[in-house]
Protein backbone atom coordinates (compact mmCIF):
# COMPACT_ATOMS: atom_id res chain seq x y z
CA UNK A 1 0.00 0.00 0.00
CA UNK A 2 2.84 2.51 0.80
CA UNK A 3 4.37 1.72 -2.34
CA UNK A 4 1.28 2.26 -4.01
CA UNK A 5 1.01 5.56 -2.99
CA UNK A 6 4.29 6.98 -3.31
CA UNK A 7 3.76 6.31 -7.07
CA UNK A 8 0.55 8.72 -7.04
CA UNK A 9 2.40 10.78 -5.00
CA UNK A 10 4.85 10.53 -8.02
CA UNK A 11 2.68 10.75 -10.54
CA UNK A 12 0.90 13.81 -9.01
CA UNK A 13 4.28 16.04 -7.78
CA UNK A 14 5.30 15.09 -11.49
CA UNK A 15 2.47 16.90 -13.22
CA UNK A 16 2.76 19.37 -10.52
CA UNK A 17 6.14 20.16 -11.79
CA UNK A 18 5.87 19.96 -15.60
CA UNK A 19 3.02 22.55 -14.68
CA UNK A 20 5.47 25.02 -13.02
CA UNK A 21 7.81 24.85 -15.73
CA UNK A 22 8.11 27.78 -18.10
CA UNK A 23 7.53 27.20 -21.75
CA UNK A 24 10.92 28.89 -23.32
CA UNK A 25 12.92 27.12 -25.86
CA UNK A 26 13.63 28.02 -29.71
CA UNK A 27 11.58 26.38 -32.42
CA UNK A 28 12.55 23.53 -34.80
CA UNK A 29 9.29 23.18 -37.14
CA UNK A 30 9.14 21.38 -40.62
CA UNK A 31 9.10 24.60 -42.12
CA UNK A 32 13.01 26.02 -40.94
CA UNK A 33 14.23 22.06 -42.30
CA UNK A 34 13.44 23.76 -45.63
CA UNK A 35 14.68 26.89 -46.02
CA UNK A 36 18.31 28.15 -46.92
CA UNK A 37 19.62 28.65 -43.73
CA UNK A 38 18.19 24.99 -41.97
CA UNK A 39 20.58 23.46 -45.26
CA UNK A 40 23.75 25.36 -44.41
CA UNK A 41 23.27 24.28 -40.66
CA UNK A 42 23.09 20.77 -41.84
CA UNK A 43 19.74 20.00 -41.17
CA UNK A 44 18.64 17.66 -43.12
CA UNK A 45 16.11 17.77 -46.04
CA UNK A 46 12.55 16.20 -44.66
CA UNK A 47 12.87 13.39 -47.86
CA UNK A 48 16.32 11.99 -46.75
CA UNK A 49 16.36 8.93 -44.12
CA UNK A 50 17.36 10.58 -40.51
CA UNK A 51 20.69 8.79 -39.44
CA UNK A 52 19.85 11.06 -36.16
CA UNK A 53 19.24 8.86 -32.83
CA UNK A 54 18.16 10.32 -29.39
CA UNK A 55 19.84 9.43 -26.53
CA UNK A 56 17.62 11.09 -23.58
CA UNK A 57 16.93 8.41 -20.93
CA UNK A 58 14.25 10.07 -19.62
CA UNK A 59 10.22 9.14 -19.94
CA UNK A 60 8.27 12.55 -19.40
CA UNK A 61 9.53 15.66 -21.30
CA UNK A 62 7.55 18.95 -21.83
CA UNK A 63 6.53 20.18 -25.22
CA UNK A 64 9.14 22.62 -26.76
CA UNK A 65 8.65 23.60 -30.26
CA UNK A 66 12.40 23.74 -31.33
CA UNK A 67 14.23 26.05 -34.28
CA UNK A 68 17.59 25.61 -33.72
CA UNK A 69 19.50 21.44 -34.48
CA UNK A 70 18.49 19.06 -31.84
CA UNK A 71 20.88 17.26 -29.27
CA UNK A 72 20.85 13.67 -29.43
CA UNK A 73 20.90 14.10 -25.32
CA UNK A 74 17.51 16.31 -25.03
CA UNK A 75 15.88 13.63 -28.05
CA UNK A 76 14.73 10.23 -26.80
CA UNK A 77 15.63 6.89 -28.97
CA UNK A 78 12.61 4.41 -30.10
CA UNK A 79 13.64 2.15 -26.78
CA UNK A 80 12.93 4.70 -24.77
CA UNK A 81 9.87 6.26 -26.57
CA UNK A 82 7.93 2.81 -26.03
CA UNK A 83 8.36 2.65 -22.75
CA UNK A 84 7.11 6.74 -22.39
CA UNK A 85 4.40 5.49 -24.34
CA UNK A 86 3.54 3.24 -21.91
CA UNK A 87 3.76 5.15 -18.82
CA UNK A 88 1.09 7.70 -20.72
CA UNK A 89 -1.50 4.80 -21.45
CA UNK A 90 -1.08 3.89 -17.43
CA UNK A 91 -0.94 7.64 -15.91
CA UNK A 92 -4.16 8.16 -18.04
CA UNK A 93 -5.77 5.26 -16.59
CA UNK A 94 -4.73 7.08 -13.39
CA UNK A 95 -7.07 10.45 -14.32
CA UNK A 96 -4.20 12.13 -15.67
CA UNK A 97 -5.38 15.71 -17.01
CA UNK A 98 -5.60 16.33 -20.90
CA UNK A 99 -3.57 19.20 -20.71
CA UNK A 100 -0.55 16.61 -19.31
CA UNK A 101 -1.33 13.77 -21.95
CA UNK A 102 -1.50 16.79 -24.83
CA UNK A 103 1.66 18.04 -23.84
CA UNK A 104 3.39 14.68 -23.56
CA UNK A 105 2.08 13.38 -26.57
CA UNK A 106 2.86 16.49 -28.83
CA UNK A 107 6.44 15.83 -26.88
CA UNK A 108 6.98 12.05 -28.67
CA UNK A 109 5.56 13.05 -32.02
CA UNK A 110 8.18 15.89 -32.18
CA UNK A 111 11.29 12.58 -31.14
CA UNK A 112 9.82 10.66 -33.63
CA UNK A 113 9.69 13.07 -36.24
CA UNK A 114 13.23 14.14 -35.58
CA UNK A 115 14.81 10.74 -35.83
CA UNK A 116 12.34 10.19 -38.94
CA UNK A 117 10.66 7.17 -37.08
CA UNK A 118 7.87 5.57 -39.59
CA UNK A 119 6.78 2.59 -38.35
CA UNK A 120 3.86 0.37 -36.85
CA UNK A 121 4.46 2.34 -33.27
CA UNK A 122 4.46 5.60 -35.09
CA UNK A 123 1.18 5.15 -36.41
CA UNK A 124 0.17 3.89 -32.64
CA UNK A 125 0.94 7.04 -31.52
CA UNK A 126 -1.08 9.24 -33.53
CA UNK A 127 -3.65 6.92 -33.50
CA UNK A 128 -4.02 7.11 -29.38
CA UNK A 129 -3.34 10.90 -29.36
CA UNK A 130 -6.12 11.64 -31.98
CA UNK A 131 -8.65 9.19 -30.05
CA UNK A 132 -8.08 11.35 -26.67
CA UNK A 133 -8.45 14.46 -28.98
CA UNK A 134 -11.61 13.28 -29.99
CA UNK A 135 -13.29 12.20 -26.45
CA UNK A 136 -11.94 16.23 -25.40
CA UNK A 137 -13.15 17.35 -28.57
CA UNK A 138 -9.88 18.84 -29.65
CA UNK A 139 -10.72 18.89 -33.14
CA UNK A 140 -7.66 21.30 -33.89
CA UNK A 141 -4.81 18.18 -32.36
CA UNK A 142 -7.41 15.56 -34.14
CA UNK A 143 -6.49 17.06 -37.18
CA UNK A 144 -2.97 17.60 -36.70
CA UNK A 145 -2.81 13.66 -35.72
CA UNK A 146 -4.92 12.32 -38.92
CA UNK A 147 -2.89 14.70 -41.11
CA UNK A 148 -0.21 13.06 -40.14
CA UNK A 149 -1.87 9.65 -39.93
CA UNK A 150 -3.02 10.41 -43.81
CA UNK A 151 0.72 9.84 -44.76
CA UNK A 152 1.59 7.33 -42.75
CA UNK A 153 -1.26 5.42 -43.92
CA UNK A 154 0.09 5.87 -47.70
CA UNK A 155 3.32 5.04 -46.39
CA UNK A 156 2.43 1.51 -44.92
CA UNK A 157 0.28 0.59 -48.24
CA UNK A 158 2.98 0.97 -50.18
CA UNK A 159 5.45 -1.57 -47.64
CA UNK A 160 2.78 -3.86 -47.68
CA UNK A 161 2.62 -3.70 -43.95
CA UNK A 162 -0.67 -4.55 -42.63
CA UNK A 163 -0.09 -3.18 -39.07
CA UNK A 164 0.40 0.12 -40.27
CA UNK A 165 -3.12 0.44 -41.88
CA UNK A 166 -5.26 -1.80 -40.08
CA UNK A 167 -7.11 0.95 -38.61
CA UNK A 168 -7.10 2.67 -41.75
CA UNK A 169 -11.21 2.77 -42.12
CA UNK A 170 -11.69 3.70 -38.66
CA UNK A 171 -9.80 7.21 -39.14
CA UNK A 172 -11.23 7.76 -42.75
CA UNK A 173 -14.61 7.56 -41.11
CA UNK A 174 -13.36 10.27 -38.33
CA UNK A 175 -12.29 12.86 -41.27
CA UNK A 176 -15.47 12.84 -43.09
CA UNK A 177 -17.04 13.33 -39.39
CA UNK A 178 -14.77 16.43 -38.06
CA UNK A 179 -15.12 17.81 -42.42
CA UNK A 180 -18.87 17.82 -41.22
CA UNK A 181 -18.71 19.31 -37.82
CA UNK A 182 -16.83 22.10 -38.91
CA UNK A 183 -19.10 22.91 -41.85
CA UNK A 184 -16.02 22.53 -44.51
CA UNK A 185 -18.77 21.88 -47.44
CA UNK A 186 -16.14 21.75 -50.03
CA UNK A 187 -13.46 20.02 -48.45
CA UNK A 188 -16.11 17.11 -47.71
CA UNK A 189 -17.23 16.92 -51.24
CA UNK A 190 -13.78 16.85 -52.47
CA UNK A 191 -13.06 13.67 -49.92
CA UNK A 192 -16.22 11.81 -50.72
CA UNK A 193 -15.15 12.13 -54.60
CA UNK A 194 -11.59 10.62 -53.36
CA UNK A 195 -13.09 7.69 -51.88
CA UNK A 196 -12.53 4.21 -53.45
CA UNK A 197 -15.86 2.16 -53.98
CA UNK A 198 -14.44 -0.39 -51.85
CA UNK A 199 -13.79 2.32 -49.23
CA UNK A 200 -17.35 3.32 -49.19
CA UNK A 201 -18.62 -0.41 -48.61
CA UNK A 202 -16.94 -0.54 -45.18
CA UNK A 203 -19.35 -0.65 -42.19
CA UNK A 204 -17.14 2.48 -40.73
CA UNK A 205 -17.23 4.74 -43.60
CA UNK A 206 -20.79 3.65 -44.79
CA UNK A 207 -22.32 4.75 -40.97
CA UNK A 208 -20.09 8.13 -40.96
CA UNK A 209 -21.82 8.93 -45.02
CA UNK A 210 -25.44 7.90 -43.39
CA UNK A 211 -24.61 10.27 -40.38
CA UNK A 212 -23.30 13.37 -43.12
CA UNK A 213 -26.78 12.73 -45.01
CA UNK A 214 -28.85 12.90 -42.48
CA UNK A 215 -27.65 16.36 -41.22
CA UNK A 216 -27.61 18.02 -44.73
CA UNK A 217 -30.94 16.47 -45.38
CA UNK A 218 -32.31 17.38 -41.73
CA UNK A 219 -32.96 14.15 -41.33
CA UNK A 220 -33.85 14.26 -37.36
CA UNK A 221 -35.17 10.80 -36.95
CA UNK A 222 -32.07 9.38 -38.61
CA UNK A 223 -29.72 11.19 -37.03
CA UNK A 224 -30.80 10.25 -33.36
CA UNK A 225 -31.11 6.71 -34.39
CA UNK A 226 -27.29 7.04 -35.68
CA UNK A 227 -26.29 8.89 -32.55
CA UNK A 228 -27.65 7.11 -30.14
CA UNK A 229 -26.45 3.68 -31.81
CA UNK A 230 -22.63 5.23 -32.24
CA UNK A 231 -19.46 4.44 -30.76
CA UNK A 232 -17.91 6.68 -27.98
CA UNK A 233 -15.83 8.48 -29.89
CA UNK A 234 -18.46 8.75 -32.92
CA UNK A 235 -21.03 9.61 -30.30
CA UNK A 236 -17.87 12.59 -29.11
CA UNK A 237 -17.73 14.52 -32.41
CA UNK A 238 -21.72 14.24 -33.14
CA UNK A 239 -22.27 15.84 -29.98
CA UNK A 240 -20.81 18.61 -31.44
CA UNK A 241 -23.55 19.18 -34.00
CA UNK A 242 -26.22 17.47 -32.21
CA UNK A 243 -27.21 21.79 -30.90
CA UNK A 244 -28.08 22.35 -34.33
CA UNK A 245 -29.68 19.72 -35.20
CA UNK A 246 -32.01 19.92 -31.71
CA UNK A 247 -32.55 23.68 -32.95
CA UNK A 248 -33.57 22.62 -36.15
CA UNK A 249 -35.97 20.05 -35.04
CA UNK A 250 -37.52 22.04 -32.95
CA UNK A 251 -37.83 24.84 -35.66
CA UNK A 252 -39.43 22.31 -37.83
CA UNK A 253 -41.57 20.47 -35.48
CA UNK A 254 -43.36 23.39 -33.67
CA UNK A 255 -44.65 24.82 -37.25
CA UNK A 256 -45.52 20.95 -38.63
CA UNK A 257 -47.57 20.54 -35.36
CA UNK A 258 -49.07 24.23 -34.63
CA UNK A 259 -52.49 23.17 -36.08
CA UNK A 260 -53.02 20.06 -33.12
CA UNK A 261 -52.33 23.68 -30.62
CA UNK A 262 -50.78 21.01 -27.78
CA UNK A 263 -48.54 18.21 -27.91
CA UNK A 264 -47.17 15.67 -25.03
CA UNK A 265 -43.80 16.09 -23.56
CA UNK A 266 -42.72 12.61 -24.14
CA UNK A 267 -43.37 13.73 -28.45
CA UNK A 268 -40.33 16.36 -27.80
CA UNK A 269 -38.43 13.93 -25.72
CA UNK A 270 -38.16 11.41 -28.88
CA UNK A 271 -37.70 13.62 -31.38
CA UNK A 272 -34.89 16.38 -29.32
CA UNK A 273 -32.98 13.25 -28.29
CA UNK A 274 -33.45 13.98 -24.28
CA UNK A 275 -33.60 10.92 -22.35
CA UNK A 276 -34.93 12.77 -19.11
CA UNK A 277 -38.53 14.85 -19.24
CA UNK A 278 -36.72 17.99 -16.99
CA UNK A 279 -33.93 18.41 -19.70
CA UNK A 280 -36.17 18.48 -22.28
CA UNK A 281 -38.76 21.05 -19.77
CA UNK A 282 -35.41 23.24 -19.37
CA UNK A 283 -34.43 23.13 -23.03
CA UNK A 284 -37.50 24.29 -23.74
CA UNK A 285 -38.24 26.66 -22.02
CA UNK A 286 -34.63 28.16 -22.36
CA UNK A 287 -35.68 29.14 -26.46
CA UNK A 288 -39.55 30.38 -25.52
CA UNK A 289 -41.84 27.44 -25.62
CA UNK A 290 -44.52 27.92 -23.27
CA UNK A 291 -45.45 25.04 -21.68
CA UNK A 292 -48.12 23.43 -19.37
CA UNK A 293 -47.80 24.22 -15.29
CA UNK A 294 -47.22 20.38 -14.69
CA UNK A 295 -44.57 20.83 -18.08
CA UNK A 296 -46.50 17.75 -19.14
CA UNK A 297 -47.37 19.32 -22.85
CA UNK A 298 -46.01 21.94 -24.84
CA UNK A 299 -48.51 24.75 -25.93
CA UNK A 300 -48.25 25.37 -29.25
CA UNK A 301 -51.08 27.58 -29.71
CA UNK A 302 -49.51 29.89 -26.77
CA UNK A 303 -46.07 29.80 -28.06
CA UNK A 304 -45.53 32.57 -30.71
CA UNK A 305 -41.94 32.21 -31.77
CA UNK A 306 -38.73 30.32 -30.89
CA UNK A 307 -35.27 31.60 -29.30
CA UNK A 308 -31.52 29.88 -30.05
CA UNK A 309 -30.42 28.29 -27.09
CA UNK A 310 -27.22 29.11 -25.64
CA UNK A 311 -25.61 26.33 -25.99
CA UNK A 312 -26.25 27.11 -30.30
CA UNK A 313 -25.24 30.68 -29.52
CA UNK A 314 -22.10 29.71 -28.01
CA UNK A 315 -21.11 27.84 -30.48
CA UNK A 316 -20.75 30.18 -33.03
CA UNK A 317 -17.59 31.05 -31.30
CA UNK A 318 -14.24 29.85 -32.48
CA UNK A 319 -13.41 27.22 -30.34
CA UNK A 320 -9.48 26.09 -29.50
CA UNK A 321 -7.30 27.33 -31.95
CA UNK A 322 -9.80 29.40 -34.14
CA UNK A 323 -12.27 25.98 -35.46
CA UNK A 324 -15.73 26.90 -35.58
CA UNK A 325 -17.45 23.71 -34.97
CA UNK A 326 -20.37 22.73 -37.18
CA UNK A 327 -22.40 25.85 -37.11
CA UNK A 328 -23.95 27.01 -40.94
Amino acid sequence: HSSSSSNNNNNSNSENNWRRKPRHSTEWTRETRGDSKSKKSGLQDETEPSQFVGTMQELEKRYLRLTTKPRPCEVRPFAVLQKTFEWLRRRKSEGASYEYLSDQYKSMRLDLMIQNIKTSFTVLVYETFARIAIEHTDLSEFNQCQAQLKELYAEGRVRGEAEMVKNYYEFLSYRLLYLLVTSRSMEMMEFLRSLAPEDRKEKQVRLAIDIMLAVNQGHYHAFNILYNGATPLVASILRIILPRMRYQTLAKGIKAYRPMRTTMMELWMRLLNFPEEDQCAAYLVECGVVLSKDHKEVLLKETKNVRRPKELVQAKKPSREGVVHGIF
